[in-house]
C-alpha cells in the first residue's frame, strides 16, 4: 500500500472530471451554435424569418434522425448487404 492519498475530485476518480467537462463543452457549443444560427441568418445574411427558421428546424431534425439512417443502413443485414457490394464491385 502507498502512503499517497487517493487523487478523487469530489470522491469521483479523475479521468471522470475530463469527460464530465468534454461532453458539458460538446453540449453547450452544439446548442450554443444552434441558438445563434436563426440570429446570424436574420442579421447577418438578411434571410426572411420563414426562410431562416425553416433552415434551422433542417438542420435539427437533421441532427437528431441521422442515427437512425445509420442504424438502419448498419443494421443486421449489414453484413449480407455488404458482401454483395464486395461481389458485385
Amino acid at each position: 500500500m502507498s502512503d499517497e492519498p487517493d487523487k478523487t475530485w469530489f470522491g469521483q476518480p479523475r479521468g471522470l472530471t475530463i469527460l464530465f467537462l468534454t461532453n458539458m463543452w460538446e453540449l453547450f457549443s452544439y446548442y450554443g451554435m444552434r441558438t445563434l444560427l436563426v440570429y446570424y441568418m436574420t442579421k447577418q445574411l438578411f434571410f426572411p424569418q420563414q426562410k431562416a427558421s425553416l433552415i434551422y428546424g433542417s438542420y435539427v431534425a437533421t441532427a437528431y434522425f441521422t442515427p437512425i439512417d445509420g442504424w438502419v443502413n448498419g443494421g443486421p443485414s449489414f453484413s449480407a448487404v455488404a458482401s454483395w457490394h464486395s461481389v458485385i464491385f
